[in-house]
C-alpha cells in the first residue's frame, strides 16, 4: 500500500509540471550483479514503475576488477529476473536509453549509493545549479533530462558473505572465485550450472593470472627502458610516494584539479599505504618545473606541492637537478637553450608556499636577508619559506628557530607574537604515525565527525564498508620470501638484502627455547609447503627475493595474552615489495597473500608438521541489539568533549588538545610572555621540543624553574590523562563490539578467557608480593581502566579487530590494551 501511494504521489507531482514520464536508471559495472544489486533495482522499479526502470552498464573489460563483458553481464542480470538492460558507453549519460524519450516531457533519475551520492556536486563553482539535483527536493519542479538529472539514494541492503564480510563488488568476486554450488546459490539467490562455471573461471583464473604475471609496480611506474636510456628515472612527473591514504588522496586530488581533472576513483582504494622516504634519490624525483606554473594567481597554480621558486634560486636548483639527470643517462649539457631567461621572467610571480595561505602575513619574503647561526650573525638570503610535515616553519629548508628576521622597514626582531598567533592554525601536525595501525584515539588527525561515524558504523556492524573486518591475532611477526629456490626470512633492513635460510634462522634464535622452536618450525613448514607449488609461480610472486610475505606465527609455546588452543598457525597477512639496494619498501601487493594461501590449500599443503597455514580471519560483525541507545550514549560523550571548546564536527581532535593546553598554560604561567606561552604550547600539545628550557629563552629564573618542574614531573601524566578522555570512549566501544562477535580464531574461547583470568590473578599476586610501589601504582591504574570500560565479565578471546576507515587502518582492542599492560608489569612473574 505504501509503495502504491508513493507512485501515485509522484504521478500527481509530475502532472503539475511539464514532465509526463519518469525514467529511472541504475548505473554500474555489475561485475557481477549480486543479490543486493537486484534488491536495489526492485526498490527503484517499485518507486518509478518497472517499464521505465533500466540497468545501464558498459562492455568494458579491465582486469582484475572487470572481467565480464556486456553479454556475460546480461546473462547474470537476467537470472535475477531483470530484463531492461542497456549497453552504454557512459552509464551516467545513458544516450541509448534516453534517445527514445522526449527530452521536454521526460525526467531522468539515477540511483546512487549513499557514499557515492555524497561526492556529487549539486551546484557549479559559480553557485548556479549543476546538472545533478536531489530528486526529493525537486519533485514539484522537475525538468527534462537535457536540463537536469535527479538523484535518489539507494536503501542499504545488508547482506553478509560468510568469511568475507559485507557484500560488495570486491567480496562478491572473491567469494565466487572459490564458491561451491551451495555457497554460490546462497550468495546469488539462484543456481545455474553454466553461469556457475563462468563466474568461477572469470573470478579465479583471470584475476589470479593477472596478479601473478603482472608486476603492478612496473605497470604503474613510467619506465624509461623504451627510449634506450636504461632504467634511470628520466621523467620528473608528479611524486607518487605518500605517507598515508589521506595525504595520497588529498595531494592527487589537488594535482588533478590543477590539470582540470577530477578524481573519480582511486586505484589504491582498500589498503593503507606504508611510510616512504619521499626525498630524492631515495624517493621519487621532484617535478619538471621549479617555477610557478598554470593559471597565474589560480588556487592550484604550481606543479610541485612541496615548494615553488622563482628568479635565480629557481633556475639554479633546476640547473643542478637536471644536470644530475643528464649525467645519470650519460649526457652532459653544453647549452641550456635560453633557460636562464626564466630568472627575469619569473621574478614577478606571486608564490604561495605549501602550508601557507593568502591571509597569512609573513614578516619576511623570499629575497629578504635574515641572520643565521648560533649568535644570529651570518647574513643569509631567503630562497624558500615553507613548513615541514611536523608543522614547523622552515627557511631555506632549515628550522626558523635558527634565524633572526630583519624586515626592511624595522629593526632586528624575532618572529612576533602576532605573526605566531595568525599562523598557528597552519602548524597542525599529523595525528598518528603515517601508515601505522592506530587506535582511533591515537589519531589526532581524525575529526570529531569521523569519530562519530566510526561509532555508528561499529554499532551497526558496518565497519566492513571498505574491506572485511579482520581479527587482530596475538602472535609473532616475520617477513619471508622465496629466493634461489629456498624460503628465507627477514627481520630488519640487513636481512631484507640478504635474507636468512631456515638454518640461519635457527642459529639466530638459538637458545631461546620456544621462540627458537616457533621461528624454526615455521620456516621448515613453509619450505615444505612451497615445495608443492610450481617454481615458476613462486618466482613470479616473490620476484626472487624482492617481495616479502608478512606472516604471523601463532604457536602455543610462545603464547602472549590470548590462547588459541593446541593448534599452531601461520597466518598470511600481505605481500610487500622492496628495493633491495636500499631495503626500503616500494609497494604493496596485498592480494598475493590470500592467493598464495589458496594455492597452498589447493595442493593440500596447508596442514604441515607443526602449523596450519591460514589466511587472515574475517569476522562477522552484527548490529547491536540496542543500537540506538548505544549510539546516543557514545556520540554524546564525543559531543561533550567537543563542546568543551566549542569545536565543530569538521574540527580535528588535535584542536581539542591545543585548546586544552592553551588554557592550562595560561593558568599555570600567566606572568610569562606570549612567545614563551606559544613555545610551551608547541612543546606540550605538539611534542616539539625545539624550544630549549634554559635561561637564554626564559630569563626569569623563577618562571624557568616552575616550567622545568612541570615539564619533568607533571607533563607526561597530564598528557596521558588528556588522551584518556578519548581512549576511554573507544576502549568501551571496543568492549561492546568485541562482545557481540562470536567467530574468533580461538577454537576454545571459554578456556581462553579462563586462561586470561588466571594469568591476571597470578600477576596481581606477584605484584602485591613484590612491594614495588611503582608496580603497585601501575597495577592499580590498569585495574581501574579495566573496571571502567566493562570489567572482566566482558573478556573475549582476541586482541581485537582491524578495519579500514577512509583508507587508513585502525584497530579496536577493548580490554586487551589494559590487560596487556597489566600482564607486562614486573616481567614474567605471572605464570
Amino acid at each position: 500500500m505504501n509503495l502504491g501511494k508513493e507512485i501515485i504521489d509522484n504521478l500527481i507531482l509530475e502532472a503539475e509540471s511539464n514532465i509526463k514520464t519518469m525514467v529511472a536508471i541504475y548505473p554500474g559495472r555489475f561485475q557481477p550483479m549480486g543479490k543486493h544489486h537486484a534488491k536495489v533495482y526492485d526498490w527503484l522499479a517499485g518507486k518509478f514503475g518497472k517499464s521505465n526502470t533500466y540497468i545501464a552498464t558498459s562492455d568494458k573489460v579491465a582486469l582484475p576488477k572487470s572481467p565480464l563483458n556486456f553479454r556475460e553481464k546480461v546473462q547474470v542480470i537476467r537470472k535475477h529476473g531483470i530484463q531492461n538492460v542497456v549497453q552504454e558507453r557512459n552509464v551516467y549519460a545513458p544516450e541509448n536509453i534516453l534517445k527514445k524519450y522526449n527530452p521536454e516531457t521526460t525526467a531522468v533519475v539515477f540511483v546512487y549509493g549513499k557514499k557515492d551520492a555524497g561526492r556529487l556536486r549539486y551546484t557549479k563553482k559559480d553557485g548556479t545549479p549543476g546538472y545533478f539535483q536531489e530528486y526529493e527536493k525537486s519533485k514539484g519542479n522537475l525538468k527534462g533530462y537535457e536540463t537536469h538529472g535527479y538523484v535518489v539514494i539507494a536503501p542499504h541492503i545488508e547482506l553478509k558473505i560468510p568469511g568475507f564480510g559485507e557484500m560488495s563488488g570486491t567480496t562478491l568476486r572473491a567469494a565466487l572465485a572459490t564458491a561451491d554450488m551451495k555457497t554460490f546459490k546462497d550468495i546469488m539467490g539462484w543456481y545455474d550450472p553454466k553461469l556457475y562455471e563462468l563466474l568461477r573461471k572469470k573470478f579465479s583464473q583471470s584475476i589470479n593470472e593477472f596478479l601473478i604475471k603482472n608486476n603492478l609496480q612496473s605497470i604503474l611506474k613510467e619506465g624509461s627502458s623504451a627510449n634506450g636510456l636504461g632504467d634511470g628515472i628520466v621523467d620528473d612527473g608528479p611524486r607518487y610516494f605518500y605517507g598515508d591514504q589521506k595525504t595520497y588522496r588529498k595531494k592527487t586530488a589537488e594535482m588533478a584539479q590543477r590539470l582540470g581533472y577530477e578524481v573519480v576513483n582511486y586505484i589504491l582504494k582498500d589498503n593503507p599505504l606504508e611510510i616512504h622516504d619521499t626525498n630524492y634519490p631515495d624517493g621519487p624525483p621532484l617535478t619538471v618545473s621549479y617555477f610557478p606554473t598554470g593559471v597565474k594567481g589560480g588556487e592550484f597554480a604550481g606543479t610541485d606541492y612541496i615548494k615553488d621558486y622563482k628568479g635565480k634560486p629557481g633556475y639554479n636548483i633546476w640547473k643542478k637537478y637536471i644536470s644530475k639527470i643528464a649525467q645519470t643517462v650519460g649526457y652532459k649539457f653544453l647549452n641550456f637553450l635560453g633557460a636562464e631567461d626564466s630568472i627575469d621572467s619569473s621574478k614577478g610571480e606571486v608564490l604561495k608556499p605549501t602550508g601557507l595561505t593568502e591571509d597569512i602575513n609573513l614578516p619576511i619574503n623570499i629575497g629578504d636577508t635574515v641572520m643565521m647561526g648560533r649568535f644570529k650573525n651570518k647574513p643569509v638570503v631567503v630562497k624558500s619559506i615553507n613548513f615541514n610535515d611536523k608543522g614547523d616553519l622552515l627557511i631555506n629548508g632549515r628550522s626558523a628557530a635558527r634565524f633572526r628576521i630583519t624586515p626592511k622597514e624595522d629593526s632586528e626582531q624575532s618572529l612576533t607574537k602576532e605573526w605566531w598567533s595568525n599562523t598557528f592554525k597552519q602548524l597542525l601536525t599529523e595525528g598518528g604515525a603515517a601508515g601505522h595501525m592506530n587506535h582511533p584515539f591515537d589519531d589526532r588527525d581524525l575529526t570529531f565527525g569521523d569519530m562519530k561515524q566510526m561509532i555508528r558504523l561499529s554499532l551497526e556492524g558496518q565497519l566492513d564498508l571498505e574491506t572485511g573486518v579482520q581479527e587482530k591475532t596475538d602472535g609473532q611477526n616475520l617477513l619471508v620470501t622465496y629466493k634461489d629456490g629456498r624460503v628465507k626470512a627477514a627481520r630488519n633492513k640487513t636481512t631484507i638484502r640478504t635474507p636468512l635460510n631456515p638454518e640461519q634462522v635457527k642459529m639466530k634464535f638459538a637458545g631461546r627455547g620456544e621462540i627458537e622452536n616457533a621461528f624454526t618450525f615455521a620456516m621448515l613448514d613453509l619450505e615444505k609447503a612451497f615445495e608443492k607449488l610450481p617454481q615458476d609461480r613462486l618466482q613470479e610472486i616473490f620476484q626472487n627475493g624482492s617481495r616479502f610475505l608478512n606472516i604471523e606465527i601463532i604457536y602455543p609455546g610462545t603464547q602472549n595474552v590470548v590462547m588459541y588452543g593446541s593448534q599452531a598457525y601461520l597466518q598470511f597477512h600481505g605481500v610487500s615489495e622492496y628495493d633491495l639496494e636500499t631495503a626500503n619498501k616500494i609497494g604493496d601487493v596485498p592480494e598475493l597473500a590470500s592467493l598464495l594461501q589458496k594455492m597452498i590449500a589447493d595442493v593440500n599443503a596447508n596442514i604441515q608438521k607443526e602449523f596450519a597455514i591460514i589466511p587472515p580471519k574475517i569476522l562477522t560483525l552484527n548490529k547491536m541489539p540496542n543500537f540506538e541507545e548505544k549510539e546516543q550514549f557514545f556520540i554524546n560523550r564525543v559531543t561533550k568533549l567537543q563542546n568543551q571548546f566549542k569545536l565543530k564536527d569538521t574540527d580535528e581532535v588535535i584542536q581539542w588538545h591545543e585548546e586544552w593546553w592553551k588554557t592550562k598554560i595560561e593558568q599555570l604561567f600567566p606572568e610569562t610572555t606570549d612567545e614563551i606561552k606559544f613555545a610551551l604550547l608547541k612543546r606540550w600539545a605538539y611534542y616539539d621540543k625545539s624550544f630549549r628550557l634554559n635561561g637564554k629563552n626564559i630569563p626569569d629564573t623563577t618562571v624557568l624553574q616552575k616550567i622545568k618542574d612541570f615539564d619533568k614531573t607533571n607533563f607526561t601524566k597530564q598528557n596521558k590523562q588528556n588522551v584518556y578522555n578519548f581512549e576511554k570512549i573507544f576502549l568501551e566501544l571496543g568492549v561492546e563490539i568485541l562482545a557481540n562477535i562470536s567467530d574468533y580464531l580461538s577454537v576454545v574461547p571459554k578456556k581462553a578467557v579462563k586462561d586470561i583470568r588466571k594469568r591476571i590473578a597470578n600477576k596481581i599476586k606477584f605484584i602485591q608480593k613484590s612491594n614495588d610501589l611503582k608496580a603497585l601504582e601501575k597495577m592499580k591504574f590498569e585495574l581501574e581502566r579495566i573496571k571502567a570500560i566493562g570489567g572482566f565479565e566482558k573478556l573475549v578471546p582476541t586482541e581485537g579487530i582491524v578495519f579500514v576507515y577512509k583508507g587508513k587502518t585502525y584497530k579496536l582492542t577493548g580490554l586487551f590494551a589494559p590487560i596487556n599492560q597489566l600482564l607486562g608489569i614486573g616481567g614474567l612473574g605471572d605464570k
